[in-house]
């Protein structure tokens, strides 16, 4: 059973690049996330500390 409805969206070319930018950069956001997810387990912490961020600025 699929549990997921695919939609083919027909846009012009300057909505298809900002969807384009936008995807990129949650992508960019994902991968960050995840990143320092690993860093935490890597570093000894048993735990996830998802709302405590373990880069300083």
């Amino acid at each position: 059973m699929r549990r997921a409805n695919v939609v083919k969206l027909v846009v012009d070319r300057e909505t298809h690049e900002k969807l384009k930018e936008l995807g990129m950069a949650t992508a960019k956001c994902w991968n960050e996330a995840n990143w320092l997810r690993m860093q935490q387990l890597k570093g000894g912490e048993g735990r996830l500390r998802l709302g405590v961020s373990t880069s300083q600025p």
